[in-house]
């Protein structure tokens, strides 16, 4: 069939009219096209349909600018949703974290300010140890106790221990407790630690540091009396060379020699203010003759006849120097006249009157008498009789010829030129005292001699 020329063209008109190729405008045909190619176009709400990578299927891309999956409702720098833009927003992955949020207990910044967990608008810082010094880095917190103390000082080196903080005291355990920035400073009852030059194990007193921690060379020993050598030091060896090893004030006191010490007064006859000679009251002087100290601890005193003797105590300390002397009595409670006092300064005492006579003992004796007739008075050193120092023997017959002088209330008084173990074994070197001692408190003399002192003139 033959198809009318006008009724063909009539058709190609109607079958152009709605060509995607045209244009939808031209037509008045709805615009379906995807022009980016993403699948989805502006009809469906595709709000950009020149960029592939936004549609309402595609996932937003923060902070890029792009409104990439075209929901108003999703803020391209609010990636949380919590309606703070990144730049007012610490933390834009939390929806509870942006500036104006309440702070919670949750070791977090929630209001952005720059604190964590605080409490807005209290100022102060928490005391936690409560010793009156906040923690610079603990403002109020809303994590803290009820009972947290808060105060305004926030100088607290260490708010967990109440013996650290400003002007707290040093004490030695490592800590800084007065918060200077130095540990263990400026410690009060820090030990005392003194140098051991010789590296002996005994310090020297003169040379001491006060410190936590010992210095380098020191010891806390301050017994040394010579930190130069190491032969020297208490309990050290005496050696006979002139030195003091041990470090007792005595020299050479382990090779004392015969001589060293002198018998140079005695009491044999004291009256005491009565009518009587009192044993009680007897006593005699010795002196150190030789170079060095003498330590008389341990020494032996003995009559000549072994009937009675006793030792010297060392814990009475009688360390004679150099020509120092010493008074041994036989009682400090001398008995005598009621109303009259004794006041002889004994340097030790052998007896107790307070004692009956069986008070007797190594270091003590109420037998010891010397008899003024006839008699020896002996030291020993060492406790034994093998190594006589001195011995002063005398003899009284009634005035006979070489008779010892013999004269109550006057002391045997040895000639100070006759200082010597055995220029005093003669009676010749010997007087009666004629020293005024007036040793009484109502000014009367009794007694001569010169105990403690150089011996004088004689009766």
């Amino acid at each position: 069939m033959r198809l009318d020329p006008l009724l063909g063209s009539l058709l190609v008109l109607s079958l152009t009219a709605c060509n995607t190729s045209l244009d939808s405008d031209s037509c008045g045909c709805e615009d379906v096209d995807d022009l980016d190619g993403d699948g989805v176009s502006e009809a469906d709400g595709d709000c950009d349909d020149t960029d592939p990578t936004t549609s309402p299927e595609a996932g937003e891309t923060y902070y890029d600018g792009v409104d990439n999956d075209c929901d108003d409702a999703t803020i391209d720098d609010d990636q949380d949703g919590d309606g703070a833009a990144v730049d007012e927003d610490c933390n834009d992955y939390d929806a509870a974290i942006h500036a104006g949020a309440d702070e919670a207990c949750d070791d977090a910044d929630n209001d952005c300010d720059g604190l964590v967990d605080e409490v807005d608008g209290v100022p102060g810082y928490a005391d936690i140890d409560g010793d009156g010094y906040g923690d610079p880095a603990h403002p109020p917190s809303v994590c803290d106790a009820f009972e947290t103390v808060i105060v305004d000082d926030g100088t607290d080196c260490d708010d967990t221990n109440p013996d650290v903080h400003p002007g707290g005291v040093e004490v030695c355990d490592g800590l800084d407790n007065d918060c200077s920035t130095v540990v263990d400073d400026n410690v009060a009852d820090a030990p005392a630690w003194h140098a051991d030059a010789d590296v002996d194990g005994f310090g020297d007193p003169a040379v001491v540091t006060s410190s936590c921690e010992p210095p380098a060379g020191s010891v806390t020993d301050a017994t040394d009396c010579d930190d130069a050598a190491s032969t020297t030091y208490p309990g050290a060896p005496e050696v006979d060379d002139g030195v003091d090893q041990d470090c007792d004030s005595a020299v050479d006191e382990d090779f004392v020699a015969a001589g060293d010490l002198v018998i140079t007064e005695v009491a044999l006859l004291p009256y005491v203010g009565g009518g009587s000679v009192v044993p009680d009251a007897q006593w005699f002087e010795v002196q150190n003759v030789s170079d060095g100290a003498l330590d008389l601890s341990e020494w032996f005193v003995v009559r000549g006849d072994g009937s009675a003797g006793f030792y010297v105590d060392p814990g009475a300390g009688l360390v004679l120097a150099a020509g120092e002397r010493a008074v041994l009595c036989s009682s400090e409670a001398y008995v005598g006249s009621a109303d009259v006092t004794y006041p002889l300064g004994c340097d030790y005492t052998w007896g107790d009157p307070a004692e009956d006579a069986s008070y007797a003992g190594a270091y003590h004796s109420n037998v010891f008498d010397l008899d003024a007739d006839l008699d020896t008075l002996g030291l020993y050193v060492g406790g034994g009789v093998d190594a006589l120092l001195d011995s002063v023997a005398w003899t009284y017959s009634g005035g006979a010829d070489g008779d010892w002088p013999h004269d109550a209330s006057r002391t045997l008084s040895l000639d100070p030129s006759q200082l010597d173990a055995t220029a005093n074994d003669a009676v010749t070197s010997w007087c009666s005292a004629a020293v005024d001692a007036t040793w009484w408190s109502d000014g009367v003399a009794y007694e001569y001699g010169s105990p403690g002192g150089e011996n004088g003139g004689c009766f």
